[in-house]
């Protein structure tokens, strides 16, 4: 596909995390064919931070798989690598070929994961448009299906490792599988079927492994003809 998308003059070395050589070199000459430089550098024993700070010294962007502490190649996945470099404003993408399977884990840091790339993906406008979305949202500009929305959240069902939970105002038919944590310790006793929460939500996006939830808070019990109106 013809490279049609514009990123700054700033974004010329792009990192490469993948514990698969193969999938190394072939994202390496996708990069190298759009006129970038590709930069591998092992995380070695590098915590997250550690590594971050590097990689900011050494390139400009990064693109990370997810599956890394297979092999030892790093001591953290890409999920938790990429949410990372969001806080400190570095433009990082994140690839998984088990988006499936993988959600429950990425799901806690999907707020700061603006791209998901499902597959092993070489289009570079792919690419570089996932580039330029972190650089928007960095600038708070942000695509419909990533503004957080202030809505309400109700707890479907409850397990020792999980929790279900329905967006009423983005699909009221679909459950989305949350962790506990996401959830503050000081709101822990609510967590049962049927309690609601209020949290910040992305009610744009267009599927459940784009969704994000944060900042939750009790939700206000309906009173008087309102209560009627209630979904048990």
């Amino acid at each position: 596909m013809l490279d049609t998308i514009e990123l700054p003059e700033t974004i010329k070395k792009i990192a490469i995390i993948d514990d698969d050589p193969r999938a190394r070199e072939g994202m390496g000459e996708c990069i190298a064919d759009a006129d970038m430089e590709p930069i591998f550098d092992p995380p070695g024993g590098d915590s997250i931070e550690q590594y971050i700070s590097r990689m900011m010294k050494n390139s400009d962007a990064a693109i990370f798989d997810h599956h890394l502490k297979i092999g030892n190649y790093a001591g953290f996945d890409g999920a938790e690598a990429v949410a990372y470099a969001y806080t400190r404003r570095f433009p990082a993408l994140l690839m998984t070929i088990y988006a499936g399977p993988d959600i429950k884990v990425i799901r806690p840091f999907r707020r700061n994961i603006p791209v998901l790339i499902q597959g092993i993906e070489s289009d570079i406008n792919i690419i570089k448009k996932g580039f330029k979305q972190c650089l928007d949202e960095f600038s708070d500009q942000y695509l419909p299906e990533r503004k957080p929305h202030r809505t309400m959240v109700r707890i479907a069902e409850v397990y020792e490792d999980s929790l279900n939970v329905i967006v009423p105002a983005w699909n009221h038919r679909i459950s989305i599988s949350i962790p506990p944590s996401l959830i503050p310790d000081k709101l822990a006793g609510y967590i049962a079927p049927g309690a609601r929460f209020i949290a910040h939500v992305n009610l744009g996006a267009t599927g459940p492994d784009q969704i994000y939830l944060e900042n939750f808070q009790i939700a206000k019990k309906p009173e008087g003809k309102y209560a009627k109106l209630l979904r048990t």
